[in-house]
């Protein structure tokens, strides 16, 4: 495999054509692979005995396939040989008088498959040798590349085949436009990135209108893709957040009685609040069940104004689903760590704060907030030591320098949907569900997220049928601070 830019911090690309199109990665190796088809089950006549199957509907999703045998005059023997999962796939809204995308699940294995891949590189940013300094809005794009180059050999290896484009979206829909003008965008088997949310509406539509897969690696809101089961999502949104969650505290404290717990934020939280909420009441399967909360009006908070929700006496749980504001952050953590008596610890509240990732990167939130309030953190990203000790000696032979957490997602980006082109071809969305793995910096568990709920067969039209609006990595790392290190629990 050869690749056309080996410096990393050299200028990527032929930037005067100021295309936005980056040198092509190209590999081509020998792939035999074929596709498998099951032969059908046929009944079997015997002397005496009589053998028959039929397929039975166990539920809206999942059909079982029996056989029966009867001989002479013994009870009827079944045998379940086999279950089959019903895709979701090809659904309609029947409110609408209009048929959804229709997703072609067969599986079309090829020679080879075409990959492009959209990041705001900003090369044309790039200081020129000696200095080769690297813009730092060009950091996160530059080091997702670095890892998906290391993925690539290793792909090669495996005997996949991928022809790679690069283009620099340049963060300008303009520019992006352009790119999916292009003809070898058409003829696309994956599309990887961009990044912001505004160009990547427009890379999401194109995909739904092509039938072309899209990962999208680092944006986790949810309005991304409208109706869309070509678009993944690897940033989750912040829903599998909250299930986590309240699924942790409610296993681990259920139990404990006396308890007390609150969720704490802004205005400009609510939307959050309502997820845990929202979640909470799912747990207990009860619309009405819901936890006590409180809403400060500003970036400040008073201890006095949340205690009624407290006790000395009981474990107090204390949920912040906020990561925009650090002085709220820091403020909030400050009044709750006054609750502890660092003369008596036996007089002090027994408090476990929940938070999000993003905490880790606040100058104002030091070890002492970590440690005296249990804190937890919900992380869409956490590095695997033991799995990723290979990549991370590859990486720095290769580039001279340790990787960082956009490198650990370029490689796991690439090496995963690499192998899942492989497997299934550009139908791998209707499969990805299955396809569980532990990578280098958090497990992939795709899962579609729906508009409605229903039966998934199509067998009563006369209701509205599951919608999928997109696909999206469903696992959060949920991090405890110990020894100080924040350690994955889950």
């Amino acid at each position: 495999m050869g690749f056309n830019s080996c410096d990393p911090t050299s200028r990527i690309g032929n930037n005067n054509n100021n295309t936005g199109t980056l040198d092509p990665i190209t590999g081509r190796t020998s792939n035999n692979n074929t596709n498998n088809t099951r032969d059908s089950i046929q009944p079997v006549a015997t002397v005496d005995t009589i053998k028959w199957c039929d397929t039975i509907e166990q539920s809206a999703t999942k059909k079982m396939v029996l056989c029966f045998t009867k001989i002479d005059g013994q009870a009827i023997q079944t045998d379940t040989v086999d279950i089959i999962e019903i895709n979701p796939n090809s659904v309609f809204d029947p409110s609408t008088q209009d048929t959804l995308v229709k997703v072609d699940t067969t599986i079309k294995l090829k020679k080879a498959y075409n990959v492009a891949i959209l990041m705001p590189f900003m090369a044309s940013g790039f200081v020129p040798a000696p200095t080769k300094e690297i813009p730092g809005k060009s950091l996160r794009a530059l080091e997702f590349y670095e890892g998906v180059r290391l993925a690539l050999d290793t792909l090669e290896k495996q005997g996949i085949n991928l022809f790679v484009n690069i283009y620099d979206t340049k963060k300008s829909t303009a520019t992006v436009q352009e790119i999916l003008r292009k003809q070898e965008l058409q003829e696309a088997d994956l599309i990887i990135g961009p990044v912001s949310s505004k160009v990547s509406k427009e890379v999401a539509k194109f995909a739904k209108e092509n039938k072309i897969p899209m990962v999208s690696p680092f944006n986790s809101r949810g309005n991304i893709a409208d109706k869309n089961p070509y678009y993944i999502q690897l940033n989750p949104s912040f829903e599998p957040h909250s299930k986590v969650i309240v699924d942790y505290v409610f296993n681990k404290f259920e139990s404990r009685h006396p308890k007390k717990y609150l969720v704490l934020g802004m205005k400009q939280d609510t939307g959050r609040m309502k997820l845990i909420q929202d979640a909470y009441a799912d747990l207990k399967n009860d619309i009405n069940a819901k936890i006590p909360q409180h809403i400060t009006k500003d970036n400040t908070l008073s201890i006095e104004s949340i205690k009624k929700h407290l006790s000395k006496d009981s474990e107090n749980i204390i949920i912040i689903p906020s990561y925009k504001d650090e002085s709220f952050i820091y403020n909030a953590l400050r009044e709750i760590n006054s609750l502890i008596d660092k003369l008596e610890m036996k007089k002090s509240y027994k408090l476990t704060v929940i938070g999000m990732s993003r905490w880790r990167y606040y100058e104002r939130v030091n070890f002492e907030y970590y440690s005296n309030l249990n804190m937890l953190l919900t992380s869409e990203v956490h590095i695997n030591t033991s799995r990723s000790k290979h990549f991370k000696t590859e990486y720095k032979q290769t580039y001279g320098i340790s990787p960082r957490e956009f490198g650990y997602i370029g490689y796991d980006v690439m090496l995963y949907f690499g192998q899942m082109l492989k497997k299934y071809s550009k139908a791998f969305p209707s499969f990805i569900w299955k396809e569980k793995r532990q990578m280098c910096h958090t497990h992939f568990q795709f899962e579609p997220v729906y508009l409605n709920q229903g039966a998934l067969d199509g067998s009563n039209p006369s209701n509205m049928q599951n919608v999928i609006m997109r696909y999206q990595n469903a696992h959060i790392n949920l991090l405890d601070f110990e020894e100080y290190e924040l350690k994955k629990i889950n």
